[in-house]
C-alpha cells in the first residue's frame, strides 16, 4: 500500500511532505520486517535527509532524538546488509 501511495506523494513534494515522510518511515519498517534491509535502508536515508532540513525551535533540538533513531536505524539496517552478503 506505501509503494502504490509514494510516487503520488513524491509529485506533490515539498507541499506534502510530512505525508511523504510518514510513508518514507512506514515502508522502511515493513521492508524491514519482511526481510529486506537493503530496500528499507534506501527510505531510512531518504528519511535522514529530510530531517537534516528540518528546522527545529533551540529548546526542541537538544540531543536531536530523531536523528539519533534514524542513524541507529540506519547502522542496523547496514550491518544486516553486510551480514547477508558474507552468507
Amino acid at each position: 500500500m506505501y509503494a502504490e501511495m509514494l510516487p503520488e506523494l513524491e509529485a506533490l513534494q515539498p507541499a506534502r511532505i510530512e505525508d511523504l515522510r510518514e510513508t518514507w518511515y512506514a515502508l522502511a519498517l515493513a521492508l524491514e520486517r519482511n526481510g529486506d534491509p537493503e530496500q528499507a535502508l534506501v527510505y531510512v536515508e531518504r528519511e535522514i535527509e529530510a530531517e537534516r532540513m528540518t528546522i527545529y525551535p533551540p529548546d526542541e533540538n537538544i540531543g536531536q532524538p530523531n536523528m539519533k533513531h534514524l542513524q541507529a536505524w540506519r547502522d542496523r539496517l547496514r550491518g544486516e546488509r553486510v551480514h547477508r552478503k558474507r552468507r
